[in-house]
């Protein structure tokens, strides 16, 4: 259904790294996946079966986690887990309603975040692509460039916390993930050329747009 970003090389603040491969989860674990995710959740914001239809994006990592954007009417709802095996146990759901609106053609739109578990934290970007948009790459200081799966008009993109940490306690990893494993910038390919944009922060406020970001509502096709 999707297609997974390849190995590449990328600016990540002066040092060079290769992109993170993201890639398609095989049917059958997608299939356990859909159905993991589809039960009702206080976090779905009332929609019982958000993933009936199956998702609108859907990633899975080298790590073993997996990750789904629904495709309902009321779009905007995530839902990430991990496969057997996997090294990482992040079990969790985000909803923004704010994501059932395209951005500019050369723009996205952001919900961001991350997910713990008692082996590892997993953190992810995901929103909608303006029309002019073909590819969208997150860039690290000390972490691989994570190259996101643009399906549907949507992106993806995950990665875990770096392993030096996972012998923290999980509050001190819970801290280390919300000021440690995050991206610098964006690289935006579009149409016409490409784009590097640092993310959305307290100076953007107000603002219509923040880099390539749509930050207030833009409207719906």
């Amino acid at each position: 259904m999707l297609r997974g970003g390849g190995n590449g090389s990328a600016n990540t603040g002066g040092a060079s790294a290769s992109h993170q491969a993201l890639s398609t989860p095989v049917p059958s674990v997608l299939a356990s996946v859909v159905r993991h995710c589809d039960q009702p959740r206080p976090v779905w914001n009332g929609i019982k079966r958000p993933f009936a239809d199956g998702p609108a994006v859907d990633a899975q990592s080298s790590g073993g986690y997996v990750a789904l954007v629904s495709s309902t009417p009321r779009p905007g709802l995530l839902c990430m887990t991990a496969v057997p095996g996997s090294p990482y146990v992040p079990d969790g759901g985000s909803y923004d309603p704010f994501l059932f609106a395209y951005p500019g053609s050369d723009h996205l739109t952001l919900a961001g975040g991350g997910f713990g578990g008692s082996k590892g934290a997993v953190g992810f970007h995901y929103g909608r692509v303006g029309r002019g948009v073909t590819a969208v790459a997150f860039i690290f200081r000390n972490h691989p460039a994570v190259k996101a799966v643009v399906h549907n008009g949507w992106y993806l993109a995950m990665w875990p916390e770096e392993a030096s940490n996972m012998t923290l306690t999980a509050s001190a990893r819970a801290r280390s993930f919300a000021y440690g494993t995050r991206p610098t910038s964006v690289l935006v390919t579009t149409r016409s050329g490409t784009i590097t944009s640092p993310l959305p922060n307290a100076r953007c406020s107000g603002r219509r747009t923040c880099g390539v970001f749509d930050t207030q509502h833009p409207t719906t096709r």
